[in-house]
């Protein structure tokens, strides 16, 4: 599906470093999801394949680099929840296709105060087992990680796991662990399990002692929901990155 992510011990943030601060100097509250994800492939965690287009783009060309079945996401400089408003479309079967849905939530979105700077079209991946993992900074406790399950796991049984950063692969491995739903990672009925060193090794390139998360204050909170899993590795399908108001303090 994807190349295993690979997080060396000490990693050059400096790329990562720079998206930030263009964000926040361009007085941004969020990166759009094709910024937040090129944060991501800096840190070593595969994204789904995709490119950003304008919003009047022609898109025969564009696109042509790209396998249908696509992706249709709004981009906004502002923090989305795409779900909720129209602006993302899953499935489409071809660039005509792709093309009349563009127009159709750009339309639709017209009259959002939404700031709508483009579209982000993308490969569809394929069905795994799926991963939450976000970021939020507590008064008490400062930067903490949070990883759970997707689906229902999340939102009715409530299965995730916290660790305070930074922390290192074993306290990584122990988040995972301690999920009710472990067992879906470790293979069920006949499914092979899924690659959990490219799960601990993006918790460290967010949380641990190098982890963006643990070493820059410009990240107010994330969440990459989901998260695909399977035997050859990770790809993050969505991520939304709130930015702190004011100059980063990168330790």
């Amino acid at each position: 599906m994807h190349t295993r992510v690979t997080t060396p011990k000490k990693r050059d943030l400096s790329h990562a470093m720079r998206i930030l601060a263009d964000a926040q100097a361009s007085r941004m509250s969020a990166l759009d999801e094709h910024d937040g994800k090129a944060l991501l492939r800096e840190l070593g965690i595969h994204t789904a394949t995709g490119i950003r287009v304008g919003v009047t783009t022609s898109l025969d060309r564009a696109v042509q680099s790209l396998r249908p079945p696509f992706a249709l996401k709004a981009l906004s400089s502002r923090a989305l929840h795409k779900s909720d408003i129209g602006a993302v479309a899953l499935n489409i079967e071809d660039i005509q296709a792709l093309a009349v849905e563009r127009d159709r939530m750009r339309d639709r979105l017209a009259g959002l105060d939404i700031e709508l700077t483009g579209f982000l079209v993308e490969e569809m991946v394929q069905q795994g087992v799926e991963i939450v993992i976000g970021g939020m900074r507590d008064p008490r406790f400062g930067p903490l990680i949070m990883c759970g399950l997707g689906g229902i796991f999340t939102e009715v049984l409530e299965d995730v796991k916290f660790a305070i950063c930074p922390f290192g692969p074993d306290d990584a491995r122990a988040m995972l662990e301690g999920l009710k739903g472990y067992r879906l990672l470790k293979g069920l009925r006949g499914k092979p399990p899924v690659d959990i060193e490219a799960i601990v090794h993006a918790l460290i390139a967010l949380g641990g002692e190098e982890g963006i998360f643990t070493t820059t204050v410009s990240i107010a909170e994330f969440d990459i929901n989901p998260l695909i899993a399977d035997e050859t590795g990770i790809v993050a399908v969505d991520a939304r990155f709130i930015l702190e108001q004011g100059p980063d303090d990168h330790r």
